[in-house]
């Protein structure tokens, strides 16, 4: 097994791929040699010189740490010249997300030129980089002379200074993109590889592994600056303040993918349990973070919130060592390592562990050795043995169940018929055969559903009792077919006129009832009016003239279907006693 010799071999790599080029400037030595605090948010002063509170360096340095912290930072860079003629240098800060960045020099007169106004929250320009890093041009003169920064960021206020030839500033911007080309590149390549072996087995937890190692990716192209340089710099704001709702979903993606891939849930349900709770405590804590709205805490509560992740995740490893194979020992290596790269980046942050190149990345290197380990526990894990063999017994299974799936579908499709048939009946039995629409059944559902949304709703509604006159005298002189031909054309005539949510129905003989749903008593009269009009005029032959008698009736407090029906059924027989041929409603008798 050479897994120890790939992970040394791809440490090796990462750890010495960015050599960086000497940040000495020929001829010019120069250090920090004095900060001063200063209020925040104040974009410019005229004599930085001037200010009572500047502390001397015990030690010069050529880094700035104070942590995380609301104040902004002067720094007093001293500088000597020690070549009779003036140098042009380029001075970089190495870090990406400082907010306001002010640099002025000094004059031999102690008068202040303002050489550049940078940062994440001030328009951007692209000359300002090299690559993510800020920098500014100065010509440094011979002899001693002075620098002067003002640094303020939401974020942790880390500001590591480099003085370089402008030769040796392309130098550091190529050696940028050559790192994260090899630390993107790789993580994407063994993502893609994950991708395709989901693809092929289905097996998801290389699924979650792809997401597990591009969340990691958008929270570090955020931390590195990546974000902003190319694709955010237009929304500054954003820019700054979406590192800690990345890494919290890091976090999410990363407790399921562990809990999957060391199989958590089933095997050691008490240890699922904690993990859902740490969940659970991550949620609340990120919904207080965002109503909070505060850069400050966003940031303290993102790295507290990360070390107590690593502590979880490097638990739960260490009491699943060795119970699920190569697997878990995989997997306990890998957390470890992005657990130790992650502790001492964050101390570096906050300035427990000085700045060098290898502790400010080591939150890379170990996530780098991580994504490696566990892409080879994905490899080891026996579930794909499991689901190779689980797809080969699904497919003998399918070929001697086959005629149990036909017989499956033979019944599915009698089914399916005799579900056909029952509607067709069920039709059937609340509609006239003869003129095809509801009969007094369906009339009467129809009415008690209005009913019920009037108390429910208070959704009025109007009924018609239709009758046609002197229908018994067209049997008699015509015969039934003609009255027959009549009832269907006067049927037409209803439906053609109401509206499409108006139930139409045969009450009985040659009586039809019509149910209008939110119609008051004057809209209902419109229609009703208009059946008995085109009724009138139509030509019905061999009879010459059909007249109908029209009885209105719109639902009151108290009316159930009984009274509703009443109503109707009384202005009906007012109607005929009137003389025929009209309508008759609630309103016109009372």
């Amino acid at each position: 097994m050479h897994i120890h010799r790939w992970v040394f071999i791809l440490s090796l790599v990462f750890f010495s791929v960015m050599v960086q080029a000497d940040s000495g400037l020929a001829g010019v030595t120069w250090h920090i040699e004095a900060i001063a605090e200063d209020q925040p948010f104040r974009q410019h002063v005229d004599d930085p010189i001037a200010l009572s509170n500047w502390q001397v360096l015990d030690q010069p340095s050529h880094v700035l740490t104070q942590g995380f912290s609301a104040s902004a930072y002067w720094l007093r860079l001293s500088l000597e010249n020690l070549q009779e003629r003036p140098l042009s240098a380029v001075l970089m800060i190495e870090v990406p997300w400082l907010d306001y960045i002010d640099v002025y020099q000094a004059g031999y007169d102690e008068s202040m030129q303002r050489l550049a106004a940078m940062g994440d929250l001030r328009p951007y320009q692209r000359a300002n980089f090299a690559f993510t890093f800020p920098k500014v041009e100065v010509v440094i003169p011979a002899g001693q002379s002075y620098l002067y920064l003002r640094v303020e960021s939401q974020e942790a206020l880390i500001v590591p200074i480099a003085l370089v030839s402008p030769q040796q500033h392309t130098e550091v911007a190529i050696y940028q993109g050559v790192y994260f080309g090899l630390l993107y590149g790789g993580l994407l390549i063994i993502s893609v590889y994950n991708v395709f072996l989901f693809l092929i087995f289905r097996n998801r937890d290389n699924l979650y592994y792809v997401l597990f190692v591009a969340t990691f990716i958008l929270g570090s192209a955020s931390y590195n600056g990546l974000l902003y340089h190319f694709g955010l710099h237009q929304y500054p704001k954003v820019a700054t303040e979406i590192h800690p709702h990345l890494f919290f979903l890091y976090q999410y993606v990363g407790l399921i993918f562990i809990s999957r891939l060391l199989n958590i849930k089933n095997d050691y349900p008490i240890v699922y349990k904690l993990i859902k709770g740490f969940a659970g405590l991550l949620v609340i804590t990120h919904i207080v973070m965002i109503a909070v709205n505060s850069a400050y805490f966003s940031q303290t509560v993102s790295v507290v919130t990360s070390g107590f992740y690593g502590l979880v995740l490097f638990s739960t490893c260490v009491y699943i060592f060795g119970k699920r194979g190569l697997t878990s020992v995989l997997a306990t290596y890998g957390v470890f390592s992005s657990l130790i790269g992650t502790l001492i980046t964050t101390l570096t942050v906050v300035s427990v562990v000085p700045y060098t190149f290898a502790t400010f990345r080591s939150i890379e290197f170990g996530f780098v050795i991580d994504a490696v380990l566990l892409s080879f526990a994905l490899a080891a894990n026996k579930k794909y043995m499991f689901k190779v063999r689980e797809r080969m017994q699904t497919y003998l299974l399918q070929q001697e169940n086959l005629k149990k799936i036909e017989l499956e579908a033979l019944v599915k499709e009698r089914t399916e018929n005799l579900e056909s048939v029952n509607q067709k009946l069920t039709r059937l039995a609340v509609t006239d055969e003869l003129t095809q629409l509801l009969n007094r059944s369906g009339g009467n559902t129809s009415l008690q559903d209005s009913i019920n949304c009037y108390y429910r709703y208070n959704r009025i509604f109007s009924i018609m009792m239709i009758d046609i006159d002197f229908f018994k005298k067209v049997n008699d002189s015509y015969g039934h077919q003609v009255g027959d031909a009549v009832l269907v054309a006067v049927a037409k005539i209803i439906k053609d006129s109401v509206r499409a949510c108006d139930v139409c129905c045969r009450w009985g003989g040659e009586e039809f009832l019509i149910v209008c749903p939110e119609s008051d008593m004057a809209g209902a009269k419109r229609v009703a009016s208009e059946i008995l009009t085109k009724v009138r005029e139509s030509k019905m032959h061999p009879v010459e003239t059909i007249t109908l008698s029209i009885g209105l009736a719109e639902v009151k407090p108290g009316d159930d279907i009984n009274s509703v029906i009443a109503n109707a059924d009384s202005q009906l027989y007012r109607a005929k006693t009137e003389g025929r041929n009209r309508i008759s409603s609630v309103v016109e008798s009372s």
